[in-house]
């Protein structure tokens, strides 16, 4: 397991902790008093865990592929900090909608580094196509970082 996913489990595991501590005298539960971030909470957590399993069984089958794997690592990164914002939520508001601003910074600059990369390699073979120099079956499996 990488770095950033050793983080991001810990940050879920620790807050996760802090909630249960949090409603353990209260007479209703987190998903009474915080039902939509609750729920949000876990599409985000099955996001990348899932993610984060078809990056992995991805790199095993076929090492030398890495045109797809890093897309997939990028959701499985941004979900997974997105699950433990929506808990930062639920425990302390302030702080979560602060962490919740630079994650939304975060996301909007990787998408749209992926826009421009997508349009750039569109441009690239719509050239290609025009000087009849695109072979079709070729496979590319390239992405930016």
């Amino acid at each position: 397991m990488s770095t950033p996913n050793v983080i991001i489990v810990f940050f879920i595991t620790t807050l996760g902790t802090f909630i249960q501590v949090k409603f353990q005298s209260k007479s209703w539960t987190p998903f009474d008093s915080h039902y939509w971030l609750m729920t949000s909470f876990f599409i985000a957590l099955f996001t990348y865990v899932v993610s984060w399993a078809a990056n992995t069984i991805r790199q095993l089958q076929a090492p030398h592929l890495n045109g797809n794997e890093q897309a997939m690592s990028q959701i499985s990164l941004i979900s997974g900090a997105l699950a433990s914002i929506f808990l930062l939520l639920v425990i302390l508001p302030f702080l979560g909608w602060f962490a919740l601003f630079f994650w939304a910074l975060y996301t909007l600059k990787h998408v749209y580094g992926l826009l421009q990369y997508a349009s750039l390699k569109l441009l690239d073979r719509l050239i290609e196509a025009a000087h009849g120099q695109l072979n079709l079956n070729e496979e590319r499996h390239e992405l930016p970082v």
